[in-house]
């Protein structure tokens, strides 16, 4: 079961790709959060559920922001879904949804780990395409998010993780304190549920065979500004 946030994304949906995956897995269903769009998305997305048994399309009368959309859609997948695998992915694609089955895989191999996040590690073997001003803020990012977190991660913003269902229920009850850095929040609450201890344990990271930067990146235009007084927020919470 993946979540996915939409905001004004009509430009950028991709409906072809999410049906060639679903005809890939069948086993795998997709519930689309339409978060208090403007344009032509909710069209979009009531038009693809038409033709698909297996997606769902929820519309927020008003925007929530990222964190609030996801949470909403996992809550009901929740209620509603039996489904062991609940994770989210970015709706612009920027991992291929070919990578989704490298998460449900790294959970199997690992019975002890309740969530598998996104590295995107650039390198000769790894097909990750950023800007070097995107990899040096990321690094950086990275080592303010782990500081804050007191363990250490490679990556915590990339927009692909999934989690077993028990992680889920207790990572999603409440509401989140930032609504765009809320993918530290997620770590954060994960190792208050499972002790300092067994946190390493129960976090799989799954470096990503490929991703790519898309057009344009909301966090860094709208949001930037705000991140250093949210992580603040989010260490003192935890």
């Amino acid at each position: 079961m993946l979540i996915v946030p939409c905001y004004n994304e009509a430009h950028r949906l991709k409906i072809a790709a999410w049906h060639a995956h679903l005809a890939e897995e069948p086993n795998d269903w997709i519930v689309f959060v339409d978060d208090g769009s403007t344009d032509g998305t909710l069209e979009m997305l009531t038009g693809f559920v038409r033709t698909h048994p297996r997606v769902e399309a929820i519309h927020l009368s008003r925007n929530l922001g990222k964190a609030g959309a996801v949470r909403y859609g996992v809550l009901h997948a929740l209620r509603l879904w039996p489904s062991e695998y609940i994770g989210y992915w970015d709706a612009d694609l920027s991992a291929s949804l070919r990578l989704v089955h490298d998460f449900m895989t790294q959970l199997d191999r690992q019975p002890e780990a309740l969530a598998a996040i996104g590295v995107r590690r650039q390198d000769a073997s790894h097909k990750v395409h950023r800007p070097a001003w995107r990899r040096l803020t990321s690094w950086g990012f990275a080592h303010a998010a782990s500081a804050a977190l007191g363990m250490r991660f490679h990556d915590t913003q990339c927009g692909a993780k999934v989690f077993r269902r028990k992680a889920a229920q207790d990572i999603f009850r409440e509401p989140f304190l930032s609504p765009w850095l809320f993918d530290i929040e997620v770590m954060a609450r994960l190792i208050r549920f499972v002790g300092r201890k067994q946190a390493r344990r129960a976090i799989a990271e799954v470096h990503l065979r490929e991703w790519r930067d898309t057009e344009k990146s909301r966090f860094f235009s709208h949001y930037a500004s705000q991140a250093p007084r949210d992580l603040l927020r989010i260490w003192w919470r935890y």
